[in-house]
């Protein structure tokens, strides 16, 4: 699976300082608006678009600020008008809080489902203080899976409310919902806990984002899981997107597999059901831009 640094096209092009526009790029990790003790550049939807041209990424699965702390409606809403804003361009998380009662969650679920541009829900267990696994949250999980709505949850280093125990029991219990492992532990330490749950179970994926992970750790996950089931995320705005992008195009990896990193895994994984050929019917959730249209960007790829 090795290559050297300097081949491949991808490589080439980002040492040219130039956007990815050959490729399909999806960020499946971003968030909107100011974090405190973040200098957040850019953070409005108008400024991550302008970003997200300058590099080459196609779209960008976004949850707000403002929902993962104070207030999970109102950071939804705003989501909701970036994704009418910029159609195509965002895919929205519905973010839940497990404090809240699991019938208002599913509530807020089902709106969001119904609702163009949304596409999967995002949770963060240490903020907002309740475990993965909770009740609460169960029943919004148990509905993701039958729609096909991935969950992306934040996990790092000794994490003890999305623990890896956590995280096999619940994709073991509902194994057709498809688990995104936000940071794959946020430091080389953290994947180290964190990969042995994933290399066993094939419905959990494992996101890059993050700025922390040590020279050579994408070969080691990629390694351990397959690049088929590893995601290209930044943590934008939080975070400059450029250097993930870098990392990735310089990984001692075959293109095909930065390919499958950078966009085409996400397409899949957020494209699943109804909703992605544009088709109605009760599994649907709301319109995600069309796969088919993303990977007929790629070089052979399509349809």
């Amino acid at each position: 699976m090795t290559t050297t640094v300097d081949n491949g096209r991808i490589a080439e092009l980002v040492r040219a300082g130039l956007p990815l526009k050959e490729e399909l790029v999806i960020d499946c990790h971003q968030h909107m608006g100011r974090w405190p003790a973040f200098v957040v550049y850019e953070g409005d939807a108008d400024g991550m678009v302008r970003t997200m041209d300058r590099c080459g990424i196609d779209a960008g699965c976004v949850s707000h600020h403002a929902a993962i702390g104070p207030d999970t409606e109102y950071g939804n809403t705003l989501v909701a008008e970036a994704c009418a804003r910029f159609p195509g361009r965002f895919i929205g998380y519905c973010c839940l809080n497990g404090r809240h009662p699991a019938e208002v969650l599913v509530e807020e679920l089902e709106r969001y489902m119904a609702m163009p541009g949304f596409g999967g829900i995002k949770v963060h267990p240490a903020v907002h203080q309740y475990p993965l696994t909770g009740p609460n949250l169960r029943p919004a999980f148990e509905l993701a899976a039958q729609r096909g709505w991935p969950v992306l949850t934040h996990t790092w280093q000794s994490d003890g409310l999305a623990s890896p125990a956590m995280i096999e029991s619940l994709a073991t219990e509902l194994p057709e919902l498809k688990l995104i492992l936000g940071h794959t532990g946020g430091v080389a330490e953290g994947a180290d806990e964190y990969l042995p749950v994933a290399r066993r179970l094939d419905n959990v994926y494992c996101d890059l984002t993050g700025s922390l992970m040590n020279h050579g750790m994408i070969e080691v996950i990629v390694r351990e899981v397959g690049a088929e089931r590893v995601l290209f995320g930044s943590d934008l705005p939080m975070i400059d997107c450029h250097p993930m992008l870098g990392y990735i195009a310089f990984a001692r990896i075959p293109d095909d597999a930065k390919r499958r990193i950078l966009g085409l895994n996400a397409a899949e994984l957020f494209g699943r059901g109804p909703a992605a050929s544009g088709n109605s019917g009760e599994n649907s959730g709301g319109t995600v831009p069309n796969p088919s249209t993303w990977m007929g960007r790629c070089r052979g790829i399509g349809g």
